[in-house]
């Protein structure tokens, strides 16, 4: 297999990339099948850790839901340490930017996870109303976008984290009822303001308050997979059986609405120092 001999360290950005040997624009991160197009890689990626993503809310894969740092740790591996053992569920040794917004350094991490666990832990999920329910999660997820702990895959991590929180509530998220645009666009906006650690979680209220519905009830057959998912599940299954690198609101201390101040208003563009994803 391509990655029998892959080279795990990971002490900086650079690392966790091929070589220049393309434009900079597409540069390749390193994985265990050596894939070298950023096309393929990624398309690959996607399908791969989409079928891990199915495979945890199924329960197959078990995650524990401590819902803190090692919570992400753990779903971040479980996704994508089958091609990228170097970083996976491992927390960045360096900063990381993003357009005219830096995410925490490295040493402030573990303080937005504690922040995220505290609201996790005050609220009372199984009775929470549907606009506490918006808030808490917007202070949540504020906290736990700012932390950005990953090289990669810290939207699809932060996103199965909330789906985690949410299951111990009467609601669940319909990420699809807003446009990739404004997430993201209000996830930049509920960074904290320059030399302050303080997140605004109040500029992803309406969005939560969007994304939120009731739950529906569990499904109690799982639909059978396509030959192409099928093909990702053998290799999963196989292949990876051990991956590389790895061994065989209305309650109390809810927010509440009026605890955050009005917007704020629109950043412009900039540039970033890694993709986010």
């Amino acid at each position: 297999m391509a990655g029998d001999s892959f080279d795990e360290s990971f002490p900086d950005f650079e690392s966790t990339l091929y070589p220049v040997t393309q434009p900079p624009s597409r540069r390749v991160m390193r994985n265990t099948e050596n894939i070298r197009d950023a096309g393929q890689l990624q398309r690959f990626e996607y399908k791969l850790a989409g079928f891990v993503r199915e495979e945890i809310a199924a329960g197959r894969v078990p995650i524990e839901r401590t819902f803190d740092l090692e919570h992400a740790k753990q779903l971040n591996k479980e996704l994508f340490e089958h091609l990228y053992p170097n970083w996976a569920g491992k927390v960045r040794p360096f900063g990381m930017t993003k357009a005219d917004h830096s995410f925490a350094d490295a040493k402030q991490i573990p303080h937005y996870f504690s922040e995220a666990h505290k609201t996790v832990q005050a609220v009372e999920w199984a009775d929470v109303s549907r606009d506490a329910f918006a808030v808490n999660m917007a202070i949540v997820y504020a906290n736990i976008n700012q932390a950005h702990p990953f090289r990669e895959g810290n939207g699809r991590t932060g996103k199965m984290f909330l789906e985690h929180v949410a299951e111990q509530s009467p609601f669940e998220l319909d990420y699809s009822a807003v446009s990739a645009e404004v997430w993201n666009q209000r996830s930049h906006f509920s960074g904290p303001d320059r030399g302050y650690l303080a997140v605004h979680p109040e500029e992803l209220i309406d969005v939560f308050k969007a994304i939120t519905v009731e739950r529906r009830p569990a499904e109690t057959a799982a639909p059978s997979l396509s030959p192409e998912l099928q093909k990702l599940a053998d290799l999963y299954k196989t292949h990876y059986s051990s991956p590389p690198g790895r061994g065989s609101g209305a309650g109390t201390g809810a927010a509440q609405l009026s605890d955050y101040r009005p917007g704020r208003g629109a950043a412009g563009p900039g540039r970033q120092n890694g993709r986010e994803r």
